[in-house]
C-alpha cells in the first residue's frame, strides 16, 4: 500500500490563520512570499538601480565577489 503524502507545512498554516481571522484574532501575516503591503519606495528604488547596472547582468566569478566573499574552510 502506498505511503500517504502528509499535507503541506505552510498550507497547514494558512489554514489555521484563516481560521483565527475568521474568529476576529489579529494576525501578523509574517509567511513566506504572501507579501500584504506594497514594497517602500526607498527599497524599490534601490531595486532599480541594480537593474540598470550592467554590472548585474553577468553570471558572477565562481569564487563570488569580494562584497559577498565566502570564506573556505
Amino acid at each position: 500500500m502506498p505511503k500517504k503524502i502528509p499535507p503541506n507545512l505552510f498550507a497547514e498554516f494558512v489554514h489555521k490563520r484563516n481560521e483565527l481571522v475568521a474568529k476576529g484574532v489579529d494576525i501578523i501575516n509574517m509567511a513566506t512570499g504572501e507579501p500584504d503591503k506594497l514594497t517602500s519606495s526607498h527599497i524599490l528604488q534601490v531595486m532599480h538601480e541594480a537593474i540598470d547596472d550592467a554590472a548585474n547582468h553577468n553570471y558572477p566569478p565562481d569564487e563570488g565577489t569580494k562584497k559577498f566573499l565566502v570564506r573556505r574552510m
